[in-house]
């Protein structure tokens, strides 16, 4: 369902204006973009199928309201490769493609708005402002980061090999030091590494008998050959 109403597309102009395609441009540009009547504000329900591998439209999509989880298809089922939420963008490497198939399926896990920028629209945006070109290039270049990170751990190998890269990749120092990784949710985890749930808790504490890792609720402590 498409969103016709001019104030009720208006109520999410605030947080558009806050997207990274508009980092460093001016207010005045940003109006002006943003009044371009083919922009389409789009409204799917939860469950709806956002994108699938041959209906995608070639357009940015930006994230409104709600929350999108990105899933691949295999022999062996359904493989959650990322959830997208307000503000994330999706869509941006295929808008310019030839390809006649998307890389991914898209389904709404909340109620959700989204934004679709167009091929057309963006030509346009980037002869009114190159800041926006830019902006878009580091956006591309930021999910071919991610893609390689997701690379990584996938072609680390078993399940504990991919649980230690996963580790390595996404864990930071903190304060003292130390680096720590603070896990969200164990479930989503473990479906995102494509193991069980009861594979991932056994593997953490055998890291942690080994002493690879500290664990204390959600936060994960870095220790010996992990580093």
């Amino acid at each position: 369902m498409l969103i016709e109403n001019t104030k009720e597309k208006e109520k999410y102009f605030e947080l558009i204006k806050q997207c990274f395609l508009f980092q460093y441009v001016d207010e005045e540009t940003i109006i002006k973009i943003l009044s371009d009547e083919r922009l389409k504000y789009a409204v799917f329900e939860k469950n709806n199928c956002i994108y699938s591998y041959k209906s995608f439209e070639k357009s940015l999509g930006i994230i409104l309201k709600g929350k999108i989880s990105v899933n691949k298809y295999k022999e062996n089922g359904e493989v959650l490769i990322n959830y997208l939420k307000v503000g994330n963008a999706f869509g941006g490497a295929a808008v310019f493609s030839k390809s006649e198939r998307y890389i991914a399926e898209l389904r709404a896990e909340t109620k959700c708005v989204i934004l679709f920028v167009s091929d057309e629209v963006l030509k346009d945006m980037f002869r009114i402002s190159e800041k926006t070109m830019l902006n878009y290039m580091t956006y591309l270049s930021d999910s071919l980061v991610f893609l390689n990170k997701r690379l990584d751990i996938f072609s680390a190998g078993n399940a504990e090999e991919r649980i230690k890269e996963y580790i390595r990749i996404n864990a930071a120092p903190n304060g003292e030091g130390i680096y720590e990784l603070t896990i969200q949710s164990y479930s989503r985890l473990a479906e995102y590494l494509s193991i069980g749930r009861a594979s991932l808790y056994r593997i953490l504490d055998d890291f942690k008998a080994q002493g690879l890792i500290d664990k204390s609720g959600k936060k994960i402590y870095i220790k010996g050959e992990l580093k």
